[in-house]
């Protein structure tokens, strides 16, 4: 494996693929940091390095899983005839997540409402840290498949999420 690392063609999908990280990782960075600010002030800080974490921890695992999402290819249902298969299932599911919960950021930022930001504040740490997994899963989708449209190498994807 290390003799991977070691070719120049490597170097270049490595290099990309970190590039694409940083560019697409920016609106998980905001997130996390919206998501952090809504608990007590002594609790912001190991949030967001958890919460960072967790959301590595969780492209690592979409990573390994989204080869088999790709494959999901058979047609499940048929509307309207629009053949939808598991794929376009789970994408259009991740979209409409990130589409609502946008929103609901969104409408309390606008409202200021106070009552929403007590009870997030009392909803706790837990309950932000698997928010701020969820969100980085949907929010991933792009760049997972831009990478496993780039490589088959999943070395070289985990090595680029790391770095």
């Amino acid at each position: 494996m290390l003799e991977l690392f070691l070719q120049p063609e490597s170097w270049m999908i490595l290099a990309t693929l970190f590039t694409l990280e940083v560019v697409l990782g920016v609106d998980n960075i905001v997130f996390i940091s919206v998501l952090c600010e809504r608990l007590p002030v002594h609790q912001q800080k190991m949030a967001r390095n958890l919460g960072i974490t967790l959301a590595v921890a969780a492209r690592i695992v979409l990573v390994f899983s989204i080869s088999w999402v790709m494959s999901l290819t058979e047609p499940l249902l048929t509307i309207a005839e629009t053949v939808f298969t598991g794929r376009d299932l789970i994408m259009i599911g991740g979209g409409a997540f990130l589409l609502a919960k946008s929103l609901k950021e969104l409408w309390m930022w606008l409202t200021h409402n106070e009552e929403h930001n007590a009870s997030t504040v009392r909803a706790g740490i837990t309950l932000v840290l698997l928010q701020i997994v969820a969100v980085d899963a949907v929010f991933s989708m792009d760049s997972v498949i831009t990478a496993v449209g780039m490589t088959d190498e999943i070395p070289l994807m985990v090595a680029a999420i790391l770095a």
